[in-house]
């Protein structure tokens, strides 16, 4: 079978789970909520609240995310309030007033802007796991910058790429090809699980056609938790690469190249 053929059915098979797993109900007369597969860190379904706005849609969390860390003892809003809205930006997503992700769009691009604002809810959700022992940790994309730089790698942060559905994808770091070395793209995960395992493996999927036929996909993962062995299997066999932080001077000759 062609690799075409391959991506046809393995696209195939995640919209049709995405389709078959989304609910949609009403909520008095002018809200619907979404409840979408992808699981919060409680296993809980993030839920998208949605309206009539003009001659288009308001998407909202309601503030559910940011909430829920605040309560949980992580203070986004206060200590995490830049990284925090550089993170939703990145996605096209806004905060409103109430510490609500929130994004507008039209029917034409309703698709693609609930996509992203999922993309912006867990990535904001991920952000718990910069708390440990009651003490704020450094934002772990940092980290990979700051490590970036000092082992003088060069990388374009923060890069959409387009996927064939035309639905868009926010990698973190970029690492252009030079000479025989492919390009390297870079997602970073303080908590790497089935949310973020879907997630990439579809990023890819996705993208890959508008990339470098030899371009190479890595999961730099924060290993102080260890990652569950079946997202790990899952991620190798759509040949992304995990690249475990403590490990991290091991991968300095494949990415500085």
């Amino acid at each position: 079978m062609h690799i075409v053929d391959d991506v046809k059915r393995l696209l195939d098979d995640y919209w049709k789970w995405l389709r078959d797993s989304t609910v949609l109900k009403a909520d008095g007369n002018d809200w619907a909520v979404i409840t979408t597969p992808f699981l919060d860190r409680h296993n809980d379904f993030l839920e998208i609240y949605v309206r009539r706005d003009g001659d288009g849609f308001l998407l909202t969390d309601t503030g559910a995310v940011i909430q829920d860390l605040e309560m949980s003892g992580c203070p986004v809003i206060k200590a995490r309030k830049e990284k925090l809205l550089r993170t939703v930006r990145g996605f096209g997503v806004s905060l409103d007033k109430d510490d609500a992700l929130c994004v507008h769009c039209t029917s034409q691009d309703f698709g693609q802007k609930k996509h992203a604002l999922v993309q912006a809810m867990l990535s904001v959700d991920d952000l718990f796991y910069t708390v440990e022992t009651g003490k704020l940790t450094p934002i772990f994309t940092t980290e990979v910058s700051d490590w970036l730089t000092s082992k003088r790698i060069r990388n374009t942060p923060e890069v959409s790429i387009p996927g064939r559905s035309g639905l868009m994808f926010k990698m973190d770091f970029l690492i252009p090809a030079f000479d025989s070395a492919p390009e390297r793209i870079l997602k970073v995960y303080n908590s790497l699980n089935t949310n973020n395992a879907k997630m990439a493996m579809l990023a890819k999927v996705e993208t890959e056609s508008a990339r470098p036929a030899l371009s190479k996909y890595f999961a730099v993962t924060n290993d102080s938790r260890e990652p569950n062995p079946e997202v790990v299997s899952a991620l190798n066999s759509y040949d992304i690469s995990i690249l475990p932080w403590s490990r991290r001077d091991d991968f300095i000759e494949e990415l500085s190249a």
